[in-house]
């Protein structure tokens, strides 16, 4: 018997593969890089806030994680509450990671 599961055509087992994607989980999990600065973990929190999500890293992409206009807008208002940089949305898609963000509003805080 093959199980209650089911298999596909090629004979790899579906319970197999929920196993494979549960463990692939926990390894991206394991491999979340944390914030190394007040900057970034300030960007981790707001990220998680307006994303939904219990943890970022800061080399997750943004629009991996489920980020679109709005959000990124979202995102960039609290950017500018915090330090009063004001950066449009097209920052967040050159630079759609934390780490990547991080550097661009410490660049353009040095110009104000």
């Amino acid at each position: 018997a093959r199980g209650s599961f089911g298999f596909w055509k090629n004979g790899v087992g579906i319970a197999n593969m929920l196993t494979f994607s549960y463990r692939f989980v926990e390894l991206v999990k394991a491999n979340i890089v944390t914030p190394r600065n007040a900057k970034e973990k300030f960007l981790v929190q707001i990220w998680c806030e307006v994303l939904g999500m219990k943890d970022v890293g800061i080399y997750d992409n943004f629009f991996e994680l489920g980020g679109q206009s709005l959000s990124a807008i979202q995102i960039l208002s609290r950017i500018h509450r915090k330090w009063g940089i004001e950066m449009f949305p097209k920052a967040i898609y050159e630079h759609p990671t934390i780490a990547e963000l991080s550097k661009q509003i410490r660049k353009t805080g040095k110009k104000s």
